[in-house]
């Protein structure tokens, strides 16, 4: 408990330092491939039993104008709410396309409702109180998306499960 507080904490002042410097940050680039497979090695010491998969036929070295710990941030919640939520499987799908960069992630867990969608992304919002967290992670990612000028769409998986899809756009 105490080390996920810390985390949290460690989570909030780094969005609450970006509060002054929100939107993308110039020059700045990460590896949008690297980095979901290093979230993807934590998920699965967090969630053993979980297959956590990548699909891209992106390169490794593939680099995206955006701050790494916006992109790990962001990664690191929707994969935890998929290993929370999964019944055996998240995929993760990172493809680059005319417009920006899509990034899905789909479990085969219960899904979410349409009516859960309008408000799971509300900070402290929890659809499950049985479940461990605190309710910030969706309005995390949100947050993230919307200072990176993306769009968030949630609907379900081809599993049954749920799907997040993150777009973000080319930069001007």
């Amino acid at each position: 408990m105490a080390s996920n507080l810390r985390e949290l904490n460690k989570s909030l002042n780094y969005r609450m330092s970006k509060a002054d410097i929100s939107g993308r940050q110039m020059g700045r680039t990460c590896m949008p491939v690297k980095i979901t497979a290093s979230v993807i090695t934590v998920m699965e010491k967090i969630f053993p039993d979980t297959v956590f998969r990548l699909h891209t036929t992106l390169p490794e070295n593939f680099n995206w104008p955006m701050e790494r710990q916006d992109l790990s941030e962001l990664l690191g919640n929707l994969l935890e709410n998929g290993g929370k939520w999964c019944q055996t499987t998240v995929d993760v799908t990172i493809v680059r396309t005319s417009s920006g960069l899509s990034i899905e992630v789909a479990d085969d867990g219960p899904g979410i409702s349409p009516e859960a969608a309008a408000t799971v992304m509300d900070r402290g919002t929890r659809l499950d109180e049985t479940v461990a967290g605190f309710g910030l992670g969706l309005s995390i990612v949100s947050e993230i998306v919307e200072d990176n000028l993306g769009q968030m769409n949630m609907g379900t998986s081809k599993n049954g499960g749920a799907s997040i899809v993150i777009l973000l756009p080319l930069p001007d």
